[in-house]
């Protein structure tokens, strides 16, 4: 087994990641996501999940087949009320369906990341050290969020909560 991979370029963070996942070098999924027509290099993977999905596939990774919207978040979470709210949400019934890996060397010092499922409604919890905790996902789920914890909500492409 391979330890952490880490990237090996500037914008190489979904080849690594990949690489984590499976268990491989960095060079190794690199030489794998070039073979694909997957250049780290590429600005469109920048944002667009299709090609970490697709590599993840090409070696029977189940993935989602699209990205959860980013259309609203809740924002201006700080560290103690997101992770607070985290467990709330666990305790009410919603399951954790992934998790960024707890192998990777940033958890929780730069990043994290919880995806959870209840009654068909999903949630990405994101938390960064610059930003802290955002939450996106389906929009019934954030506004009842917002209303009965008193969080802001953010249109995606909006610099104004709501």
């Amino acid at each position: 087994m391979i330890g952490c991979v880490v990237q090996e370029e500037v914008s190489g963070c979904g080849i690594a990641s990949v690489a984590n996942i499976l268990g491989k070098s960095y060079g190794e999924m690199k030489a794998i996501a070039n073979g694909m027509g997957i250049q780290a290099e590429d600005e469109r993977l920048w944002s667009d999940t299709r090609y970490v999905r697709r590599m993840l596939g090409r070696f029977g990774v189940q993935t989602s087949e699209h990205e959860v919207s980013c259309g609203m978040k809740l924002i201006e979470l700080d560290t103690e009320k997101g992770n607070q709210l985290l467990e709330a949400l666990r305790r009410s019934g919603w399951k954790k369906v992934r998790e960024y890996s707890p192998l990777a060397f940033d958890k929780g010092i730069d990043f994290d990341s919880y995806t959870l499922r209840k009654d068909g409604q999903e949630l990405v919890m994101e938390w960064t050290n610059w930003f802290e905790w955002e939450i996106r996902g389906d929009e019934s789920a954030l506004v009842a969020m917002a209303d009965h914890h008193g969080l802001k909500i953010r249109e995606e492409g909006s610099g104004s909560g709501a």
